[in-house]
């Protein structure tokens, strides 16, 4: 018997220019469906659509509705429409960042069990996004595109999380099934609701990690600082970073600074990123630094591969699929100890340095480039851990667990 699920979240599937990290979504799609050939996903998404169309392209089925703010009564009979189309056993929510969870489910489809799968709690993310810049680096942020585009500054970015966390609040209260990836989530979500059913998830890393080769420390002939901390975005520690690096520089003279993500050119730049830049030509190290930009899943493993180390300053982190990739490669990971990723390196398998503390940051990164038996050992217990955290089977399983357990519950 077919078991069908109905999935609503921001990813296409079927879109072949998803990039870089921050999503599990395509990498769960890929290991349920290899797992289970009774299993059927259709994934509901935004796009730029004036009418619902569905769409299906190398065996994925997928809805694309019109792109909406809030939860509006057109939005609601779109996706109504499509459940009862459908007819799904289980819905599942990915994410409470978008108003997917404010669909009325007890009200239209009361007897469909539907669970909301966290990836982010809008409130830590308004705290933490200035990045610990104090009051005068953010005046220095400002810069032509911020006075050109008052909305692009880092206050008016803040405000967009900030304006969704009374929904974000309303969405957890209301649901009856959460997903979970780790206890740091567990117990921010226990803060809003201290009755729904919890369940833990697994995270699956994309295909590419899964086939790629392991971190080799003989193979590498360049001292390689590789961090995917956004220059765009303070949240992600990308200043904390840069100060980290401009110690390493006084002992390390060749060493380089990789960066992948979005990257900011010309009048698009931000002032944060303009701070980050006139930083690093000010400390010498400008043109050390390589901005590979969005980067593909396969592009990525071999960027994790090829660097001495991966950073992940990140002020804060419901979980860290970036993390998880790294230690999976086995690259000798220095994390912030920020949110849920000290959940990732149980058995001494990354370093941790206080969120912000810059010091501490390169100080670890300086032990790992000047002690190959450190940067050896922090590869090997790393994958380790990884391995069986990321095991694609454990973590199909897992999942299917879950929605068997929906599905009996009603």
């Amino acid at each position: 018997m077919i078991m069908k699920i109905l999935w609503l979240s921001s990813v296409q599937l079927t879109d072949k220019k998803v990039l870089g990290s921050g999503t599990w979504i395509p990498g769960m799609y890929a290991i349920l469906k290899n797992r289970f050939a009774d299993l059927e996903i259709v994934n509901l998404t935004w796009g730029g659509v004036s009418q619902p169309i569905m769409v299906e392209a190398d065996g994925i089925k997928e809805w694309i509705i019109p792109k909406s703010q809030e939860m509006t009564s057109k939005t609601i009979r779109y996706i109504d429409q499509i459940i009862i189309d459908e007819s799904p056993d289980v819905i599942q929510v990915w994410g409470t960042e978008d108003c997917w969870g404010m669909f009325p489910f007890t009200e239209l489809c009361p007897n469909i069990p539907a669970i909301v799968e966290i990836q982010g709690i809008l409130a830590s993310v308004s705290e933490e996004y200035y990045g610990g810049l104090t009051p005068w680096e953010l005046v220095k942020c400002w810069n032509i595109k911020e006075f050109l585009k008052p909305s692009s500054s880092l206050p008016a970015i803040r405000h967009l999380y900030t304006r969704n966390i009374e929904r974000e609040k309303r969405i957890l209260e209301l649901a009856k099934n959460i997903g979970v990836q780790s206890k740091w989530s567990a117990r921010v979500v226990r803060t809003y609701n201290r009755n729904a059913q919890l369940y833990n998830s697994g995270i699956a890393l994309r295909p590419a990690f899964y086939s790629s080769m392991k971190w080799d420390l003989s193979s590498l002939k360049e001292i390689k600082i590789f961090s995917t901390a956004l220059m765009g975005q303070p949240l992600k520690g990308a200043w904390t970073l840069f100060k980290a690096f401009a110690i390493v520089k006084k002992w390390y003279p060749n060493a380089q600074l990789i960066l992948a993500g979005v990257k900011e050119e010309g009048l698009r730049r931000s002032g944060f990123c303009r701070m980050l830049i006139k930083f690093a030509e000010k400390h010498g190290f400008i043109d050390d630094i390589q901005h590979m930009g969005k980067v593909t899943a396969e592009q990525l493993a071999e960027l994790y591969r090829t660097s001495s180390i991966f950073v992940n300053p990140s002020n804060w982190e419901s979980y860290s699929v970036v993390t998880a990739e790294s230690m999976y490669i086995g690259t000798p990971t220095v994390a912030a100890y920020s949110g849920a990723m000290p959940e990732l390196g149980k058995d001494n398998s990354v370093m941790y340095f206080p969120k912000g503390d810059h010091r501490i940051c390169a100080s670890m990164i300086l032990d790992i480039l000047g002690d190959e038996s450190l940067a050896k050992d922090l590869s090997e217990r790393s994958i380790r851990v990884a391995e069986i955290r990321q095991n694609r089977v454990w973590i199909a399983d897992q999942q299917m667990d879950t929605y068997n357990k929906m599905i009996t519950k009603i």
